[in-house]
């Protein structure tokens, strides 16, 4: 149950995140610039995009214990990417990473470093081995979430 309940926070938050990039790509619908408005060519927007979300991407790296039966070597070190988001009734933040990245390790072996350089370690690890997705609970409000969107105003053949 728990598993399940995770994965549909999971596909709400990316439904959210699409809502952003959505909004911030085509406010209100509109491509073009209305008159007096100066007038945004796409990739304008993309970097628009990437300068508000870039402060909560974030890089991921744990060590994880040697494979079970494995007869060389010691921990395994596993690096990739996440994103910071705000989940309602959680303390804290989220990094929504995968699974693959952090497997079941401990969460003192998982260090997470922000855009700005700082690194912060989670209290809490969810993951759902299955969709591979994990959930990082840093308990720090003032990191830089990434902001989510309405995904109902989203409209059927709006470019995302």
């Amino acid at each position: 149950m728990r598993n399940r309940l995770l994965l549909v926070a999971v596909c709400g938050v990316f439904a959210f995140l699409g809502g952003v990039a959505a909004e911030s790509l085509v406010r209100g619908g509109r491509a073009t610039a209305q008159p007096g408005e100066p007038a945004v060519v796409p990739h304008d927007k993309f970097q628009q995009v990437i300068r508000q979300m870039s402060p909560s991407v974030v890089a991921v790296d744990a060590v994880k214990p040697a494979a079970p039966g494995a007869t060389k070597g010691g921990p395994v070190e596993e690096s990739g990417s996440g994103v910071i988001v705000k989940l309602p009734g959680t303390t804290g933040v989220v990094v929504v990473t995968n699974y693959h990245v952090v497997g079941a390790t401990a969460p003192g072996k998982v260090y997470v470093t922000l855009s700005d350089g700082r690194i912060v370690q989670p209290a809490r690890i969810w993951a759902d081995p299955e969709s591979d997705l994990s959930l990082l609970n840093v308990e720090d409000d003032a990191l830089p979430a990434a902001p989510l969107a309405d995904s109902s105003k989203v409209r059927r053949g709006q470019w995302v």
